[in-house]
C-alpha cells in the first residue's frame, strides 16, 4: 500500500453529520451527509482555502488531524476486456423437414446465450396462434447456469426437428 504524505495543514475541526473533501480547485469543503440532507439543502461550503494543485493518479483526503493528505492510487485491478473478448452470443440452428407435397429441408438461425448446456426441444405446438417449438436449456450467466426457455417459430407442419451447430448442405437457410 502506498504511503500517504501531508501536503497542507489547515487543521480543520470536523463536525458530526458533515462530509469533508478536497474539491477540484484544491480547497477543503464540507457538505451535509446524505442521510441528514433534505431535498432543499444542496451545495458545499469552503472550510479552508488551500489551493492545492491536484496530480492525476493521486487521491486527496482529510486525515484525523484535519490535514490534507495525498496518496498514489492503486490501479492494479482487473484489466478491461477488449471488445473482441466480450461475451458473444452462441449461434445454433434448428433444422427440420417440412411436410407437404414436396419434402423440404429447412433451418432457422438462433442466437443463444454465450454458453449453454442440456438442450431440449419440445414437440411442435402453437403459442399465441403461432406454430413452433419450445427450446429449453441452461444458459451460463457469469459463474452459474440458469434455466432458460425460448419459443422458436417454425413453418407448418414440421418433423425431425433437431438442434445443430452447422447447417447441412441440403437445408435451405
Amino acid at each position: 500500500m502506498a504511503k500517504a504524505k501531508k501536503i497542507a495543514m489547515p487543521g480543520v475541526k470536523r463536525k458530526s453529520g458533515f462530509l469533508y473533501f478536497v474539491d477540484k480547485n484544491g480547497n477543503v469543503c464540507c457538505t451535509i451527509a446524505k442521510k441528514f440532507k433534505s431535498a432543499k439543502e444542496k451545495g458545499k461550503d469552503i472550510v479552508a482555502e488551500t489551493k492545492i494543485s491536484k496530480k492525476p493518479g493521486c487521491m486527496y483526503y482529510l486525515d484525523k488531524d484535519g490535514d490534507v493528505c495525498e496518496v498514489r492510487m492503486s490501479r492494479n485491478g482487473a484489466k478491461k476486456k477488449k471488445r473482441a473478448e466480450k461475451a458473444k452470443p452462441d449461434v445454433k440452428f434448428i433444422v427440420y423437414e417440412q411436410n407437404g407435397k414436396m419434402r423440404l429441408f429447412r433451418s432457422k438461425k438462433l442466437h443463444l446465450a454465450e454458453k449453454g448446456r442440456n438442450f431440449e426441444i419440445s414437440e411442435p405446438t402453437t403459442a399465441n396462434k403461432q406454430y413452433g417449438v419450445w427450446l429449453t436449456y441452461e444458459a451460463k450467466r457469469s459463474t452459474r447456469y440458469k434455466k432458460t426457455k425460448k419459443f422458436v417459430k417454425l413453418a407448418k407442419p414440421a418433423k425431425n426437428i433437431r438442434l445443430v451447430n452447422k447447417i447441412p448442405k441440403k437445408y435451405n437457410y
